[in-house]
């Protein structure tokens, strides 16, 4: 397996990992109900969304004690017994199939009490509530005393006319859960308002009937379906047991929103059809907003103030009696496995993104789209009748995505800057910015992999620079060996050169390098850029001369050596401390060529004070627009082979 494949290897495991970490840390918030506010607000986003279906589906009319009748005078509040009694024969005159009441009842209020009982024990379809839990902070509230059981003193849960008006509040207070029947401490088991007036409903109607299996105590079957007890995980709940109290299952907000509505003045002045309660299920309540005790929250609530609770508990029942003809199934939810694998498969598919895409727009884009799937799964999810978790999913894929690009871009930080490092201030920009593209095919892990190319070395020394260092201060010498050193590499960037390695005074350059020459027509483009290079550092020198003669300082003579050829291209040194380097007898023969008979150094050979010396290797790669003279096949120190040797004349070359 080569290097290329063993790093991006090395970097999809990490990015696994990553992965699975950002998966056990979401997750782990999310067991113990740090995402449970958040999921529930996004639950709410996508209901308050759904469609809203025709208020004349639902088999639920709501009867409102609403402010006008008590501001009016039309009854008290709290409406008296007397007054009840009067509504509800109204009511009972327009044949509702069952009349719930969402009021209180404990104990006598005004005049009328015995005609308020003689209703409830000539009607049995009317149902009184009793409150069992404190979530209020208030005693529980008993039912009507004539309703209590005169030998026990309990209740008459038997008579189907007691019913549990108990709603439970989420964390965030708002309602998004029903209950079918209350559990007590000393036993008695109490319906919930909503499944008695359903129960007379499907009774009635269908001859249905809301029964627990008592081997399976977790689902109820009502006529052609069933409602699963809510646990502690399921959706997006971490419930603790207590708040589990009874049969509870979730609100299914998705159905009919709307009922029709009617107030106590509207109901009074008869200004409301009566075929409108026949055969329905007919709850009455407080709306009025003295009475604004009497409102939940909700996910979908119309106003600040929330929903009067008579208008939940027909929802309840609403849902209960399409649950029961099949008209819709209730929200159900994955198994715990499943949603640990939506939330892992998010977490890893972000991770992956966070390993391909370096574009930060696309980037963007791509977790942008990934949080509209995720949300529109939820979405859909709804419509099939399945909450399916979204808020662990976006915060593992936004997590993932991020976590592993931030890790992929400090990588590459560091290994850019080890591979500038190297190279950045050697090369020309575009030089540098190819080294970066395409450091895959050069990197062997940490190190510049070991390459053999063919390159053109360029050698330049001053000749005669210890003279030269006598006549000058410290400070003179190293000012002006700056500005000499500038001039020479800021030269061989020009022509694409890469200045390798300052030796004093002297500077090795080589044409070629990093990326390997693939044809004669590129090797000979390094060629000729060297001498180029070269030429133009001649014509640099007349120019620095002229500035050092004005100044008095002493004029420079330069010898460059210039070889083509074979070279071995890499990374030498510790790992305290590595450069690129090039070695082979083509550097040697370059630098062998720029020391050749240092003292001999004759105008013809150096127009302008500078010899440029090429070997044959080079002299073959050039045009016919460069002038040279041959020196001869000389014999270099170090070489065992002779060498054809040329001296390049022409100052004007291009």
């Amino acid at each position: 397996m080569d290097s290329k494949s063993r790093t991006r290897r090395w970097a999809v495991w990490v990015s696994i990992g990553i992965g699975l970490a950002v998966f056990a840390f979401v997750y782990a918030l999310r067991s113990g109900g740090a995402l449970q506010r958040l999921e529930l607000f996004a639950y709410d986003t996508i209901l308050s969304r759904q469609p809203t279906d025709d208020a004349n589906a639902a088999p639920v009319v709501i009867v409102e004690l609403d402010e006008a009748a008590i501001q009016h005078g039309k009854v008290d509040y709290p409406i008296t017994d007397d007054q009840l009694a009067d509504v509800l024969e109204q009511l009972l005159s327009y044949n509702p199939t069952v009349i719930g009441l969402d009021i209180f009842r404990d104990a006598p209020v005004g005049v009328g009490r015995d005609r308020l009982r003689d209703l409830f024990l000539e009607y049995e379809y009317i149902v009184a509530i009793t409150k069992l839990s404190d979530t209020t902070h208030r005693m529980p509230v008993p039912p009507p005393e004539f309703l209590i059981d005169a030998d026990t003193g309990q209740p008459a849960i038997d008579t189907g006319q007691i019913a549990s008006n108990d709603l439970p509040l989420d964390p965030d207070g708002r309602v998004r859960r029903g209950i079918l029947f209350m559990n007590t401490a000393d036993g008695p088991t109490y319906p919930s308002l909503a499944m008695l007036v359903a129960n007379h409903y499907l009774l009635y109607h269908h001859e249905m009937v809301i029964e627990i299996d008592p081997a399976e105590p977790s689902r109820a079957t009502i006529g052609q379906s069933t409602l699963s007890r809510l646990t502690q995980s399921d959706g997006g709940y971490r419930l603790d047991e207590a708040e589990l109290g009874g049969f509870q299952f979730l609100l299914d907000y998705r159905g009919p929103r709307r009922f029709h509505r009617v107030t106590v003045s509207e109901l009074l002045e008869g200004e409301v059809e009566p075929t409108l309660f026949e055969d329905k299920i007919v709850l009455f309540g407080h709306a009025a907003v003295s009475a604004a005790r009497d409102t939940v929250s909700t996910p979908v609530q119309d106003t600040a103030l929330g929903e009067p609770g008579v208008v939940v508990h027909g929802r309840i029942a609403d849902q209960i009696v399409r649950a029961a003809l099949g008209k819709e199934a209730d929200v159900g939810y994955f198994a715990e496995p499943v949603e640990a694998g939506w939330i892992l498969f998010w977490s890893l598919f972000g991770a992956l993104i966070g390993l391909s895409i370096r574009s930060t727009w696309l980037f963007v884009v791509t977790t942008g789209l990934g949080l509209i799937v995720i949300g529109g799964v939820g979405w859909f999810g709804f419509d099939v009748g399945r909450w399916v978790p979204v808020v662990p999913p976006w915060l593992t894929w936004i997590l993932s995505a991020g976590v592993v690009t931030s890790y992929m871009s400090y990588r590459e930080m560091r290994q850019r800057g080890q591979l500038m490092r190297l190279f950045e201030q050697h090369v020309s920009d575009t030089v540098a910015a190819t080294v970066w593209e395409q450091r895959d095919a050069l990197l062997d892990g940490r190190r510049v992999r070991p390459t053999e190319v063919t390159a053109t070395v360029l050698f330049v020394d001053i000749e005669g620079f210890s003279a030269i260092a006598e006549g000058l201060t410290p400070g003179e010498l190293i000012d002006w060996l700056n500005r000499y050193l500038d001039l020479m590499s800021s030269t061989v960037i020009e022509h694409d050169g890469m200045v390798n390695k300052y030796m004093g005074d002297a500077v090795l350059a080589v044409f070629g390098v990093p990326f390997a020459a693939t044809s004669d027509e590129q090797i000979d483009r390094d060629a000729r850029r060297a001498v180029a290079c070269a030429l133009d550092l001649r014509r640099r020198l007349t120019e620095l001369n002229e500035t050092t003669q004005r100044n008095d300082k002493p004029r420079v003579r330069l010898r460059v050596g210039i070889a083509t050829g074979p070279v071995v291209a890499g990374t030498l040194g510790t790992t305290r401390r590595v450069e690129y380097s090039v070695l082979g007898d083509t550097v040697n023969t370059a630098a062998r060529l720029e020391s050749f008979e240092k003292t001999a150094m004759g105008d013809d050979d150096a127009p302008a004070g500078c010899r440029i010396l090429i070997a044959e290797t080079t002299l073959q790669r050039l045009d016919e627009t460069v002038k040279t003279r041959s020196v001869g096949t000389l014999d270099l120190k170090g070489k065992s082979v002779p060498v054809s040797v040329h001296a390049v004349l022409d100052t004007s070359a291009s």
